[in-house]
């Protein structure tokens, strides 16, 4: 079974800070959880800070018909929570969670790149 974010852990309970970053965690995630994280940091960094999202997107090369890239994207649905997100999916997340972004998006095969404010 898979832990539960921790929305217990220290986020909650600390000073504000000017930023944070996150890399590599949503795609750990259903989007219940993923939005919870988001609304932690920016809880965390209030409306002076910016919460920074490197992210990775694991999906398996596209037409990918060979057996061990087929057993790669089984293995990623299995034990990713959601490995797939869009980089469009990922900024309606930020603004779900209450967050703006400040800069275009910046997006390769592999990771997107996504800074977002708390709006004042």
């Amino acid at each position: 079974m898979r832990p539960t974010p921790p929305w217990s852990w220290p986020l909650e309970r600390s000073p504000r800070r000017e930023g944070i970053d996150i890399s590599a965690i949503l795609a750990d995630w259903d989007d219940k959880q993923a939005l919870d994280i988001l609304r932690g940091c920016a809880h965390a960094v209030g409306p002076e800070g910016k919460v920074l999202l490197a992210e990775v997107h694991l999906t398996p090369p596209a037409g990918a018909a060979d057996p061990e890239d087929s057993g790669i994207a089984l293995w990623l649905e299995a034990n990713m929570g959601n490995p797939d997100r869009t980089v469009e999916d990922l900024v309606a997340l930020g603004k779900a969670a209450g967050l703006e972004v400040t800069r275009e998006p910046q997006s390769t095969g592999l990771r997107s790149l996504i800074e977002w404010n708390v709006p004042r």
